[in-house]
């Protein structure tokens, strides 16, 4: 027989007994017992069904216990790397929790697994390891265990069987003094294979009765077997072959009853039924993880286009808001300056228009009734036509103005000859100019051209030289010139008349005063000016109005080519 063989059954049966954590949990409870019967595809089961259990409940004690049995389940079945990956996981776990006693369990069973594997270094560092933790925390059954395999290598590995025999001689005691009976067949078996190792046949004969005995008394198959095991291979030596069969026969029969090579293929079926249901719910799991963030995906870029689409309505609802706003706005500034242009029709029409009227119907009045000579009918004549061409000149700004307020006239660019313009306009104004004995000086060459509406600038020249007749002295002088500055042009009128105070001058072009007289009472155009200024304005001119009272006046416009 092979002397190792009960050794590597009492290795794995006597360190689930270690543990009194599989009291924790129903399915672990039920599994050990399974697993003491050696029935180990039932235990594996349960074992995982007490890992699942402990993951969903996170209960990390019983979670660890899971894994440690599994790897024992694993290690019984032969399946090595299964049962060092379960116990790696197992210790990580009671390192996590700072469970030491769990912590030497584990150990203990690794150094278990790489003893069966021949790995010296590793078995005999978690040995230690296992055996330090156990002894410094007083954990009797760890120790206890520990002993067992350090025995088991000093018998198989080491050859060393004195310390052998004295090493579990001390486990026997600790088992005694934890009343461990249903380890005592085991630890017999293996102090009889001592023995027989050694020659003492007699002492071997007995530790491999008395385990049987006590196998057979607790009903622990795998403990039977390897104690018939050892009395087969104790009597063939010993020369009692009948003896010898008789047990071989036993050990047989029990063999095929335990069918450990099925039993073994079962668990690794089992084993990796239950690695492809994890992989299967984690998979699952992933599946549903991404179906959810695909659901929240969607549904957040719903949301979003709808946010989009509410603030896209809202922001066209604000504009066309906004749009209403200025277009009522600009429609109540339009009747606002219709109003004004109403006031100030009504202003100019009441001074500047009914004056004349009234002059011209007083005196013609007069001449019908005969009531004046030859002499001064001639001279009121003269005043009459002066005041008609005045009138007329009123009515044509009255006109421009309005038709400029009312629609916007657009200029039409064109090349203007301005000294001939200006020549026109003296030619106009040479009744008044010769009355009061005024002189005209000219600056404008002859070539000059200025680009611009020829009506409309005909209009501004009118207008300037009215006023500056208008409020000249008698002999004053008029200068009239233009200059190219650049890519400017540039037109000034001056006068040395009258002039403007500093206050009128603020408010030359806001139309506060409709009327005024020259240095003759001449009649004021109210709206002269302010024509000017939206001229100049609308052929992209400026306009410049210098003077003091009693300074005369100089107006300067500035045109860009």
């Amino acid at each position: 027989m092979r002397p190792a063989l009960a050794l590597i059954f009492f290795l794995f049966i006597i360190a689930v007994g270690a543990q009194p954590y599989y009291f924790l949990d129903s399915s672990l409870k039920e599994g050990y017992s399974a697993f003491y019967q050696g029935k180990y595809d039932l235990a594996g089961k349960l074992f995982f069904k007490a890992l699942k259990n402990a993951q969903i409940t996170k209960d990390k004690r019983v979670e660890a216990e899971s894994y440690r049995l599994l790897g024992e389940v694993n290690r019984a079945s032969n399946n090595r790397p299964a049962a060092i990956k379960y116990l790696d996981k197992a210790e990580h776990i009671f390192n996590e929790i700072q469970d030491d006693y769990g912590v030497a369990s584990t150990k203990n069973r690794k150094a278990a697994a790489y003893f069966e594997k021949g790995d010296s270094i590793n078995y005999m560092k978690f040995l230690m390891s296992s055996l330090k933790i156990s002894r410094d925390n007083h954990f009797r059954d760890i120790e206890y265990n520990s002993l067992t395999i350090l025995g088991a290598v000093q018998f198989s590995k080491a050859r060393d069987y004195p310390a052998a025999v004295h090493t579990l001689t001390e486990a026997m005691l600790i088992a005694r003094e934890l009343n461990k009976v249903e380890d005592f067949p085991y630890i017999y078996t293996n102090i009889a294979g001592l023995y027989q190792a050694m020659g003492q046949l007699d002492s071997a004969l007995v530790y491999g009765k008395m385990a049987l005995e006590i196998a057979e008394a607790r009903g622990i198959r795998s403990s039977i077997n390897s104690a018939c095991s050892r009395l087969a291979s104790i009597h063939a030596e010993l020369g009692q072959f009948d003896s010898a069969f008789k047990y071989e026969r036993r050990y047989n029969l029990l063999s095929d009853t335990l069918n450990i090579e099925s039993r073994d293929k079962q668990f690794a079926e089992l084993v990796e039924k239950y690695e492809d249901e994890k992989n299967t719910e984690a998979l699952e799991k992933q599946r549903l993880t991404i179906n959810y963030i695909l659901f929240a995906a969607i549904l957040f870029l719903i949301v979003l286009v709808f946010m989009f689409i509410l603030f896209a309505n809202l922001r066209t609802q604000r504009k066309k808001l906004t749009e209403a706003n200025e277009k009522m706005e600009a429609q109540n500034a339009v009747l606002a300056e219709n109003s004004k242009l109403k006031d100030r029709l009504l202003s100019v029409l009441s001074h500047d228009l009914r004056s004349p009227m009234a002059a011209l119907s007083s005196s013609l009045e007069l001449m019908r009734n005969g009531e004046v000579n030859e002499a001064d009918s001639k001279m009121i004549i003269e005043e009459l036509r002066v005041k008609v061409e005045r009138t007329s000149e009123l009515l044509d700004n009255l006109l421009f103005w309005i038709k400029n307020q009312l629609n916007r006239i657009d200029p039409e660019i064109q090349e203007i000859q301005l000294s001939e313009l200006i020549g026109e306009t003296l030619v106009f104004f040479s009744p008044e100019l010769q009355q009061k004995a005024l002189r005209v000086q000219l600056e404008v060459p002859d070539d000059f051209i200025l680009h611009a509406d020829k009506e409309m600038i005909r209009l501004v020249i009118r207008n300037l030289v009215s006023n500056a007749v208008k409020f000249s002295k008698n002999g004053g002088q008029i200068r009239i010139g233009a200059t190219m500055q650049g890519k400017s042009s540039r037109l000034f009128v001056e006068d040395d008349g009258v002039g403007i105070n500093s206050e009128a001058l603020k408010e030359i072009f806001q139309m506060k005063k409709v009327y005024t007289f020259g240095t003759q009472k001449e009649l004021g155009m109210g709206i002269g000016l302010s024509l000017v200024r939206d001229f100049v304005h609308a052929n992209k001119g400026s306009i410049e109005v210098i003077s003091e009272a009693n300074n005369g006046t100089r107006v300067e416009l500035t045109f860009q080519n």
